[in-house]
C-alpha cells in the first residue's frame, strides 16, 4: 500500500502492533511464570518465610490474573505502535540519534519520567478507586487480594487505556528519546513485579531508612491489595505521605513481616525443636525463643517497640507456619 500519511498505513500498523504484542506477551510470560515458579513452586519451601499473607494461592485467581494480563498487553502494545508511528511521521517531540541532546539529557529524561509517571500514576489510581469507577474497572485489579506476579497486569481493559494516557502525552511535551520510553516502560513493569511479588525481599531497615523508606516494597503494596484505600503509590511514597493515604500500620506492618522471616530460618526452628522441654507447646518454645527479638529498635526508629497483642499474633502465625 502506498505511504501517503499517517492513517493510511493499516497493514504496516498491523504486522507491527503484531510483532509488538508477541514481543511484551513473551517477556511477561517469561519473566512472570520464571518469578512465579521461584517463589510460589521451586522455591516455595525456601521462601515460605518471606510470604506477606497466609493465603494459598488458588489456581483459577492465576488463571484470571493472566486472562487480563493479556488483554492489558493488547491495550499497551496499540499505544506503542501508536507512538511509533507518530514518530515515524514527525508528530511528536521524540527523537532518535543521540547525539542530537547527548547522553547526560537522556539519563535526565528517563529519570524525569519515572518521578512524573509516579505523580501521574499516584492520582490516576485515585481516579479509578471512585466508586462509580471502581465497580466497573479497577476492581478487577483487586480481585487479587493476595497478589502474584501474573496480577502485575491484570487490568480491566479501559485501567490499561488510563495508565497509558502518560505515555501518550508525555511524548508532545518535551524531546524524549525513543529509548528512554522503552527504558521507563520496562523499569515500570519491572516494579510492578516486585509491587506484586506477595514476598517481602528487602532488608530490615529498608522502610525507615531516611533514603530508603520512599521507595515502596512489595508489602507497601501488599496493603493496598488487602485494604484498598491506603498505599496508592507506584514507585514511591512521596504522594502518599502528602496525602495522607500512607497506611499508618505500613512501617510496624513491614517489620513484622520481617520478624517473622528472621524467626522461621531453618536454625531458629531446629532449635525450637531439639533443645526445649518437650511438655510445651509450640507457641511457648516461641515465646521464649523470641521475646528477645520481638521488638523494633533494630527496624524501626526511636525505640519503638511491638505492642502485646502484635507479639501474640506474630508468635500465633509463626506457629501456624511451622505446624
Amino acid at each position: 500500500m502506498k505511504d501517503t500519511g499517517l492513517f493510511s498505513l493499516p497493514d504496516s500498523f498491523r504486522g507491527d502492533y503484531l510483532v509488538e504484542y508477541i514481543n511484551s506477551t513473551v517477556f511477561y510470560l517469561i519473566f512472570a511464570g520464571i518469578t512465579f515458579y521461584i517463589f510460589y513452586v521451586a522455591g516455595k519451601k525456601t521462601f515460605a518465610r518471606f510470604k506477606i499473607q497466609e493465603r494459598l494461592t488458588k489456581k483459577k485467581n492465576v488463571i484470571r490474573e493472566i486472562k487480563y494480563s493479556l488483554l492489558s498487553l493488547a491495550v499497551f502494545s496499540s499505544i506503542a505502535i501508536i507512538i511509533y508511528h507518530l514518530l515515524q511521521h514527525g508528530y511528536t517531540k521524540m527523537y532518535t540519534d543521540f547525539s542530537e541532546y547527548g547522553t547526560a539529557y537522556f539519563a535526565f529524561t528517563c529519570v524525569a519520567m519515572i518521578f512524573i509517571n509516579d505523580a501521574f500514576f499516584y492520582w490516576a489510581h485515585r481516579f479509578i478507586h471512585w466508586k462509580k469507577i471502581y465497580k466497573h474497572v479497577h476492581k478487577v485489579h483487586h480481585l487479587s487480594t493476595d497478589p502474584t506476579p501474573w496480577a502485575a497486569l491484570s487490568f480491566h481493559p479501559f485501567e490499561a487505556m488510563v495508565l497509558s494516557v502518560f505515555q501518550l502525552s508525555i511524548v508532545f511535551i518535551f524531546p524524549i528519546h525513543y529509548w528512554a520510553t522503552l527504558v521507563v516502560a520496562l523499569f515500570t513493569m519491572l516494579y510492578n513485579f516486585m509491587g506484586h511479588l506477595g514476598y517481602e525481599m528487602f532488608p530490615d531497615r529498608f522502610a525507615t531508612n531516611k533514603f530508603t523508606k520512599w521507595s515502596n516494597t512489595a508489602t507497601h503494596h501488599n496493603m493496598h491489595h488487602k485494604l484498598f484505600h491506603w498505599n496508592f503509590g507506584l514507585y514511591f511514597n512521596f504522594w502518599d505521605r502528602l496525602m495522607g493515604t500512607q497506611h499508618p500500620e505500613y512501617e510496624k506492618e513491614f517489620a513484622k513481616v520481617r520478624l517473622k522471616a528472621k524467626a522461621l530460618k531453618p536454625d531458629i526452628i531446629a532449635t525450637h525443636k531439639t533443645k526445649m522441654p518437650e511438655q510445651q507447646t509450640l507457641k511457648q518454645k516461641l515465646k521464649k525463643q523470641l521475646e528477645p527479638k520481638l521488638n523494633l529498635t533494630d527496624i524501626l526508629p526511636d525505640g519503638k517497640v511491638l505492642k502485646e497483642g502484635d507479639k501474640n499474633e506474630l508468635i500465633l502465625d509463626i506457629e501456624k507456619r511451622n505446624s
